[in-house]
């Protein structure tokens, strides 16, 4: 249908002709108007069916520029704050991280943590700086030992023997061992000792070195040797702390705490200045909780209700989506591979690269890992046909009278104005914290139906988590499914931890006797060398293996959990992560090479080789990996070796997409730098200027990362949970590993103990919530300016006009989308599905979607839905035909300030307002001119 015969239909008159059919982008470009004139989606059917002989060919060119279009790029904005997205343009590496939070606020938050760690970490290292210079001035490693014996005639003699060996180096020296105070962490291998040779014992005075060796070495000497052998008592039998690690201590504690402090204020002033210079949905809407699982409430009732506190727009009730999402990725995929089977078949392109071995290598890695292992015959097209049908069928079953679509008890409601929100939030409770303190105040917000409701701002609408929203909402079966998913990941590492010990234990031996033999030989066989590497290299692959299917599994369970948001999902993933990574590279290392109680010298933490140097090298190994982790050599393997054997645009295009930034996985790598340097600083005071090259290195890694390389990340809230009970886990590991580990062994240490876990304690207290009870926090528009929702969102209305005043300069100056200079690419059908499903929720034209406007709140369009179904999810989700005027009546329980006058238009109030203030002002002046001119007339 064209503009001319919908004309003719509205006015009444014949229509005329119909014209001629028109190719199937005409017929996408109508379905703009499908609203307009009660038209449907079959048209998509009728797309897809005609389309299905079509294949867009592979084009290396064109597939890079589409991923290059998808990377982080610099705007400019228009008045509004809406992007203009024709301005595009790389950002520079000295972008500051405001600029950058203008376009994706979740990496610019990122990159100010990592800055506030770096200060952190360099705040500690300061700290620590007295440590480490005493620890190299009372360096007390030597390479000497004293021989004590009676001779034949009687005489006590003593004689010096030199270590034949290498008994320290830089990193042992920087150590708090050097100083050879704790008795119980002392070795034989390098601390001054005496060894006394037993009064029963002649004395060998011409080669006593040679001839009294220490009894320590018995499992490499001979019997001979064994029978002369001297006891080793070390100088120093005492055990007291350092003097200073008490004090340095605390002050480190103390500087975790203010840490914490200064990083929720910090961050949240950095997403206030971004989030005001930007205007997004999230500005219009709030979240509703507790409308209860499986309610019936229609939108226009959840509407009516909220009108009590302004104009309403649209209200998202949150069903069980994960199945749809998860059933339309697949079937894409399977559409993908078998369109590239489809023309593999035609191209016969095995047969011919059978000629090239490195070809057929190539081809034979695509077949098993992008294909799956898919010969391109009909038996292997017939099993992707059938698969797909049976996802359809499963989506099917969403709709209809007796559809598994469930409402899980909340919503998503959107304003027309910002200020309207504002109030509804101020109104409610936003947590059981606030619930609780409506106790002692006494006041209760108004209810919906009987139902108390937890109303905070809404997420962003890419913050929703469409893939984790389950029909398993009830609190009990979400508490048991979690409670499940951390029995598993704590019975993992325990597998995992046990298996690690058992490799680690044997390198313990290993060195050991290595020790042992190059005390006695100076020097150790080249077998006993080859063997060591071997044990050494052989528990570091099961250490890296071991973490990544903890990792690989932290990350499964953590996706089968009900999280509504993804930042949510994120905090949970990075305290996890963190978690098994600190567990596996601190506690195991530590319990397999515990010290004795005993001072036996025996102790090889601060021997060559021993946990110290592992400590070291493992900070360090982990700083020179970053710049190899951040290369992405998996991805790197598919766009150079994989991707060009595509035979498919849109498979190719597939894999160019460049990868999303990994916020959970890189707050943990970020963690793990200061958590190593933490928990080994105590006796490793160097790992806190390791930790500071390390996060200055991660921080530009990780800055060239996400600029250059990455998809920006979804826009998540500000929220710092995750990192500050990350945080808090750190310094809690701190104090503990301090205080029982490394220096377990002095009494004196348990005032330090308690000392530093009351400081860590009172960080856990809610002190700003216990504020908020009795002052309670202000909340005003930041940054919409009392501009309409359907003002900055473009939305039209049933006529097609736009719902905002035509007049208004926001409208008119709607930037473009930027126009790439490259050939443009036909839509798949998918994208042709998801536009004509946009261009009705917006009810605009599909050229006019590319213009600057807020997103809406829907979960992901299945395009592979029948029309039907995709009608019912239309109207699920999208705005009302007119938007919900505002009740200016009170709820029952309703604050003053949220309802009544305050319900209209904030500009109109504002101008209200400032109206009676300039009556009033201009009262006053003449007054004081009356006064004045009574005061003349009295002289």
């Amino acid at each position: 249908l064209d503009f001319a015969f919908a004309r003719a239909m509205a006015d009444g008159a014949a229509p005329p002709p119909p014209p001629p059919p028109a190719p199937a982008r005409a017929s996408l470009d109508n379905l703009a108007t499908a609203h307009r004139y009660e038209r449907s989606f079959e048209d998509l059917e009728a797309l897809a069916n005609g389309a299905s002989g079509t294949t867009l060919r592979s084009n290396i060119s064109r597939a890079r520029q589409r991923a290059k279009d998808l990377r982080v790029f610099e705007y400019d904005t228009d008045h509004r704050g809406v992007r203009i997205t024709s301005s595009a343009r790389l950002f520079s590496m000295r972008a500051t991280h405001r600029e950058i939070g203008c376009t994706s606020t979740s990496l610019a938050l990122f990159l100010n943590a990592a800055a506030q760690l770096g200060g952190l970490a360099l705040a500690l290292a300061l700290a620590s700086l007295y440590s480490l210079v005493v620890n190299v001035s009372d360096n007390q490693f030597t390479s000497t030992y004293v021989v004590s014996g009676t001779t034949a005639a009687g005489a006590a003699t003593n004689v010096t023997c030199s270590r034949p060996y290498t008994t320290h180096g830089p990193v042992l020296r920087s150590s708090q061992g050097s100083r050879c105070a704790i008795a119980d962490l002392e070795s034989f291998f390098n601390c001054p000792m005496t060894c006394v040779v037993d009064s029963n014992v002649a004395f060998e005075t011409s080669e006593p070195c040679e001839t009294h060796y220490p009894c320590q070495l018995k499992d490499v000497l001979t019997n001979a040797q064994y029978a002369k052998c001297c006891t080793e008592v070390l100088e120093n039998t005492a055990t007291s702390t350092p003097k200073e690690f008490q004090g340095i201590q605390t002050v480190v504690t103390i500087m975790f705490l203010l840490f914490e402090f200064f990083y929720t204020r910090n961050q949240q002033q950095t997403a206030t200045s971004i989030i005001s210079a930007t205007v997004t949905a999230g500005d219009y809407s709030v979240y509703v909780d507790g409308f209860g699982k499986g309610n019936v409430w229609s939108r226009r009732e959840v509407a009516d209700f909220f009108a009590h506190y302004g104009e309403v727009v649209s209200v998202c009730h949150l069903t069980n989506t994960h199945t749809i999402v998860m059933l339309e990725r697949k079937i894409q995929t399977l559409l993908n591979i078998r369109t590239e089977l489809e023309t593999r078949m035609l191209d016969e392109y095995e047969q011919r690269e059978k000629s090239s071995r490195l070809g057929f290598l190539r081809e034979w890695l695509f077949r098993i890992i992008v294909l799956r292992g898919m010969k391109a015959n009909e038996e292997s097209i017939d099993n992707i046909e059938r698969k797909i049908a049976l996802a359809k069928r499963e989506i099917a079953k969403f709709d209809g009278d007796k559809s598994k679509s469930v409402h899980l008890g909340m919503a998503v409601v959107t304003f027309n104005y910002e200020q309207h929100a504002t109030n509804c939030c101020d109104d409610h409770e936003s947590d059981n914290w606030e619930r609780l303190s409506r106790f002692f105040t006494g006041r209760y917000p108004p209810d919906f139906r009987g139902r108390k409701l937890l109303v905070r701002r809404a997420p962003e609408p890419s913050d929703i988590n469409w893939q984790h929203l389950r029909a398993r909402r009830s609190k009990s079966r979400v508490i048991m499914w979690e409670v499940a998913s951390y029995l598993t990941l704590g019975a993992a590492l325990t597998v995992g931890g046990i298996v690690q010990y058992y490799f680690e234990r044997m390198r313990f031996v290993e060195l050991a006797a290595i020790n042992q033999e190059v005390a006695l030989t100076s020097a150790a066989s080249f077998a006993s060398q080859v063997h060591l590497q071997l044990m050494t290299a052989g528990a570091s692959v099961v250490t890296v293996f071991i973490n990544y299917v903890l990792d690989s599994l932290t990350i499964f369970l953590t996706s089968r959990e009900t999280h509504i948001t993804k930042t949510d999902a994120n905090n949970v993933l990075l305290i996890k992560i963190t978690v098994v990574q600190l567990l596996n590279y601190v506690v195991v290392p530590i319990l397999t090479n515990r010290c004795s109680t005993q001072v036996d010298g025996a102790c090889n933490w601060y021997t060559p080789g021993g946990l110290i140097e592992f400590a070291f090298y493992l900070q360090l190994f982990n700083i020179l990996a970053l710049p190899v982790r951040m290369m992405q050599l998996g991805n790197k393997f598919f766009t150079y070796v994989l991707a060009p054997r595509a035979r498919t645009f849109w498979l190719q295009e597939k894999m160019y997409e460049p990868k999303e930034f990994d916020l959970s996985r890189q707050y943990s790598e970020l963690l793990k730098i200061i958590g190593l340097a933490a928990i080994y600083g105590p006796a490793l005071p160097v790992s806190y200027a390791l930790a500071v090259i390390g996060i200055v290195v991660f921080y530009w890694c990780n800055k060239y990362s996400g600029l250059r390389m990455t998809k920006p990340p979804p826009k998540l809230h500000h929220s710092v949970f995750g990192v500050k009970v990350a945080i808090r886990i750190i310094s809690l590991l701190q104090i503990l590993f301090g205080c029982f580990v490394f220096y377990k062994f002095d009494s004196d240490v348990t005032v330090t103990l308690w000392v530093n876990l009351g400081i860590w304690t009172f960080a856990l207290m809610p002190i700003r919530r216990l504020m908020g009870f009795w002052r309670p926090p202000e909340l005003a528009a930041q940054s919409t300016g009392n501009v309409s929702f359907v003002n900055n969102a473009g939305l039209c209305d049933s006529h097609g006009r736009l719902r905002s005043m035509l007049d208004r300069k926001s409208v008119v100056e709607m930037p473009e989308l930027r126009e790439n200079e490259v050939e443009t690419v036909p839509e798949s059908r998918s994208e042709a599905v998801q536009k004509a499903f946009m261009a009705r929720m917006y009810k605009c034209l599909p050229n006019e979607l590319h213009k600057g406007r807020l997103d809406l709140y829907h979960p992901p369009v299945p395009t592979h839905a029948a029309p039907k179904q995709l009608e019912a999810i239309l109207k699920q989700y999208e705005p009302f035909e007119e938007v919900i005027p505002a009740n200016p009546y009170y709820l029952p329980g309703q604050l003053e300030q949220t309802g009544g006058k305050y319900t209209e238009e904030p500009s109109k109030h504002a101008k209200s307002a400032k109206m009676k203030l300039d009556i009033l002002q201009s009262f006053n002046r003449r007054r004081v001119a009356m006064e004045t001119q009574s005061g003349d007339d009295d002289a």
